[in-house]
């Protein structure tokens, strides 16, 4: 009776110890298991600095956009670190920016300004302090000057 009573109250124990690590990952990305930090990405003409949202938000710009805007929500961040926007036009890279996280839920921006001639297939991709993708998303920039009216 005593060594059932004695494997109960290990087990607790060990729950208690493992329970509040269930859901991080491990691992990495694409390994089976999910990524502890995630990043959302919005493109736009511009960001609402009181409210840190995407204005005008697009998925598709004219060449004459002059500059997008990417916002990236990143959420799960266990402690102050940083996030590198990448950039891409055709799969070049086009620029790198690395700008902080504060908090668990936080909301930051990177802009790139566009050359009228720099139309085509646009990424951008959020990555960790160790290269790991924690979002991406595509736009294109079109010659038609269609979406500015």
């Amino acid at each position: 009776m005593k060594t059932g009573r004695r494997a109960g109250i290990l087990a607790v124990m060990l729950l208690a110890m493992v329970w509040p690590l269930a859901g991080r990952a491990t691992g990495p990305e694409g390994a089976g298991e999910p990524a502890a930090v995630h990043a959302r990405l919005t493109f736009g003409r511009d960001v609402d600095r009181a409210t840190r949202t995407v204005v005008q938000p697009a998925g598709e710009f004219p060449a004459t956009v002059g500059k997008v805007y990417c916002l990236a929500r990143v959420t799960g961040a266990l402690a102050p670190t940083t996030v590198t926007f990448v950039w891409y036009r055709e799969g070049r890279t086009m620029a790198r920016v690395e700008l902080p996280v504060r908090s668990a839920d936080f909301r930051t921006w990177s802009s790139k300004r566009i050359m009228p001639a720099w139309t085509g297939s646009w990424e951008a991709k959020v990555l960790d302090d160790q290269g790991m993708v924690l979002g991406e998303a595509a736009f294109a920039v079109t010659g038609s000057d269609d979406d500015d009216h």
